[in-house]
């Protein structure tokens, strides 16, 4: 098989099928590892800072922890890998290292130090966000409440108002900014330089500006 030829979401999900296919995961690592690298490396200088020599450790540290997460299971996380398109990648590996660098950041952080109690607060916080908000791209288990019921059937309005704004080759591209903007908290920024959108900085925030001009109008009607 010429696994060169295959499309992102194809080869993703052959790895998830076959965990121990060697030639396939040659070609993830090819393609996905160094975008796996600036992910950590940008969110281990957000969340953590950058310090000593120690901090390239860290880094490297998250990088393992991410194909760990990736293998785990047998292959889980890929399994359930949706890749509605091939940017959706880009997005699943993006927020499965900001989760790790979070759980890194929560595990090595003394409670006890007073300078850092309200960062601590934020990021606990954050990291319970997380696993509420983007629970179907991580696939995590859950319990299903009431209130996570809800949340979802507040998700699937939320991207109807998004369709019925967009044309249709569009939506799935503003689908994904509005996760990675709204519910993740990359800039506009980030998501034009990290994420494979044809979209300038200034594009991708006119873009969440009319999303959220939009949701306002339409979610504060009856």
């Amino acid at each position: 098989m010429d696994y060169t030829s295959l499309s992102n979401t194809e080869l993703v999900r052959l790895c998830g099928r076959e965990p121990k296919n060697r030639s396939a995961w040659i070609e993830f690592h090819t393609r996905f590892d160094q975008r796996i690298r600036l992910f950590a490396y940008r969110e281990c200088r957000k969340q953590i800072g950058a310090g000593p020599p120690p901090f390239s450790q860290v880094v490297q540290d998250i990088v393992q922890d991410v194909y760990l997460t990736l293998i785990r299971n047998q292959g889980k996380a890929l399994k359930a890998f949706k890749g509605l398109n091939e940017n959706s990648i880009y997005l699943y590996l993006g927020v499965i290292v900001k989760n790790i660098v979070s759980n890194y950041l929560y595990s090595i952080t003394p409670p006890r130090l007073p300078a850092l109690e309200k960062s601590l607060d934020a990021t606990v916080y954050d990291h319970q966000q997380k696993t509420l908000l983007l629970r179907d791209s991580l696939c995590s288990d859950y319990i299903d409440t009431e209130e996570q019921v809800l949340f979802q059937d507040f998700l699937r309005r939320i991207e109807e108002i998004l369709d019925q704004e967009y044309l249709e080759e569009d939506r799935e591209r503003n689908r994904l900014i509005f996760k990675l903007f709204f519910l993740e908290g990359f800039d506009s920024n980030a998501i034009a330089e990290q994420f494979g959108f044809a979209l300038s900085a200034k594009r991708v925030a006119n873009l969440i500006c009319l999303m959220r001009n939009a949701l306002k109008d339409k979610l504060k009607r009856p």
